[in-house]
């Protein structure tokens, strides 16, 4: 079956197991530019949670919907969830959430579950692929907004939020201890596990302003240590641990929204942790770091202002593929696949949610 059929055929597919009326081969999108259509979302969100499971399927959690440009409110936030099937282009209704959720972060834990942590003081919750249903953890703190949760290699979950807190959460009985308040309060920031079992929080904001300092998580003592500045102040930034061991740095803003100076961070920069250590790599070449993953090459996939680009940490050199998912297009959720894939999902198209599914091969 040609290309383009069998994506017809999967959107047809998928739009018919969720109870819609088949598009025509007109209403599909007519140029992606590199990216492949993969099918629809039951529901369309932004704001919203996507998360690989081991399975190979991809949980989608909560979100906002919008059906006029620039507006959303909590009326329209979803406790819904779906799972998605890459392979098929169809997405299917699983169980819901105990409440309208947003702006979460989605961590699979290492025994397939999936834990939903909000930066809304609400419950976190555990989704089981088994029982296709969500839990509530009722004596997990309501943390605040700017919530990080990082796996470290005994799977305890790491929780920090933008109010300097921390603590461990155990997976098996759910109890959540407190560590040591960071060292410097920060929502924003980035929150990296390290191959010695450490975790690196590098960057950020808080009330004060920028935060360029970088601490360091121990849980062999379970507190924290400075480990030095940034060479560039960011928040919204993204880390990804390379081969090698050291940590990416790239993109992010800077500035305060509430001064409206906010502006983007087009450098890069590298943390060695056998040096403690924080050096620069080269400039990203464009305004905006939309997402980044590490490619099973070493190098890493970027999205700059919704441009294709492949940026090698050995030389600190960006490529462009030529290949763009459009400036039109924002609060999408990105998530490497395992077949190597990359997929986009919902968000705002020209600032109207949409449940379209992009898929991108680097």
């Amino acid at each position: 079956m040609p290309a383009r059929s069998a994506t017809i055929m999967s959107f047809v597919l998928s739009f018919w197991a969720c109870g819609g009326i088949p598009p025509t081969p007109s209403e599909l999108p007519a140029d992606l530019n590199g990216f492949e259509f993969a099918g629809t979302m039951t529901t369309t969100r932004f704001f919203h949670t996507s998360t690989l499971l081991k399975d190979g399927r991809v949980l989608i959690t909560g979100g906002f919907e919008t059906d006029r440009p620039g507006h959303s409110s909590p009326e329209f936030s979803h406790a819904t969830a779906e799972l998605f099937d890459p392979e098929r282009g169809i997405s299917t209704a699983t169980g819901s959430m105990s409440q309208g959720r947003t702006q979460d972060t989605a961590v699979l834990l290492q025994d397939g579950r999936v834990l939903i942590m909000g930066t809304q003081l609400y419950p976190a919750e555990i989704y089981d692929p088994q029982s296709e249903r969500f839990s509530i953890l009722a004596d997990t703190p309501a943390l605040r907004r700017g919530v990080t949760t990082t796996i470290l290699s005994t799977g305890a979950i790491l929780a920090t939020d933008g109010g300097g807190n921390a603590g461990i959460l155990n997976p098996e009985t759910w109890r959540f201890t407190p560590t040591e308040r960071m060292i410097t309060p920060r929502s924003l920031h980035t929150a990296t596990l390290l191959n010695d079992g450490r975790v690196l929080i590098a960057g950020g904001m808080n009330a004060a302003g920028m935060v360029k300092g970088s601490e360091i998580y121990d849980p062999t003592t379970n507190s924290f240590a400075d480990v030095g500045d940034l060479n560039d102040e960011r928040w919204g930034h993204e880390a990804l641990l390379l081969q090698d061991g050291r940590v990416l740095i790239i993109g992010g803003r800077t500035g305060t929204i509430d001064a409206d100076d906010v502006q983007s961070v087009t450098t890069a920069e590298m943390f060695d942790p056998a040096r403690g250590m924080f050096a620069t790599s080269g400039d990203s070449g464009l305004a905006s770091v939309d997402a980044a993953f590490l490619l099973p090459s070493g190098k890493v996939f970027l999205l700059l202002a919704g441009d294709v680009a492949i940026y090698d940490p050995s030389t600190g050199t960006v490529n462009r593929t030529g290949h763009s998912i459009g400036q039109n297009r924002l609060m999408y959720t990105v998530t490497p696949l395992k077949d190597g894939r990359i997929m986009f999902s919902g968000g705002l198209k020209d600032l109207v949610s949409t449940n379209e599914v992009l898929v991108y091969s680097p």
